[in-house]
């Protein structure tokens, strides 16, 4: 066997030893024409933002129409079931038929009339989240009840 030396060969001898022109100028251009293009593309695709929901600050007065009581919606926790109980205008609806009950209540109500959105604390969010958005592709706006503007219970003697 002969012994085999890499200083016996020139650099230029070796294949791909030198940066070609094309390479060069090829990688600039790219660089130079892709950057601008994904900061376009990055800038027409509008970013994620949930459900919209309202909150109602205190000491804001409600809307109020004679003869026409808001829309409240409320989704409680089940012990021992999966599934929540939903309630419109305190009274219980099947999940299945929410919807449907919530669209017939929504048709006699003016069109920027709000929904009053009332969640219990021992549910799992995925329950209010999917109400809200029920409500929401029915083109209403939804204001969420908060604890702190819930009336207080009474206790009763």
């Amino acid at each position: 066997m002969g012994s085999f030396s890499l200083e016996s060969r020139s650099w230029t001898a070796w294949p791909f030893s030198r940066p070609s022109w094309f390479g060069l100028i090829g990688t600039k251009t790219y660089v130079v024409v892709l950057i601008p293009v994904w900061v376009m593309f990055s800038s027409l695709r509008p970013a994620p933002m949930g459900l919209v929901v309202h909150l109602v600050r205190p000491g804001i007065p409600a809307q109020h129409i004679a003869g026409l009581q808001p829309l409240r919606v409320r989704v409680a926790a089940a012990i021992g079931d999966a599934r929540p109980r939903v309630y419109v205008d305190s009274q219980p609806v099947p999940l299945g038929d929410f919807r449907d009950v919530l669209e017939k209540r929504l048709i006699l109500r003016p069109p920027d009339w709000p929904v009053y959105f009332e969640g219990d604390r021992d549910m799992e969010w995925d329950h209010a989240m999917r109400a809200i958005d029920t409500i929401r592709g029915l083109h209403a706006q939804v204001v969420l009840l908060t604890p702190s503007i819930l009336p207080k219970p009474t206790l009763e003697r």
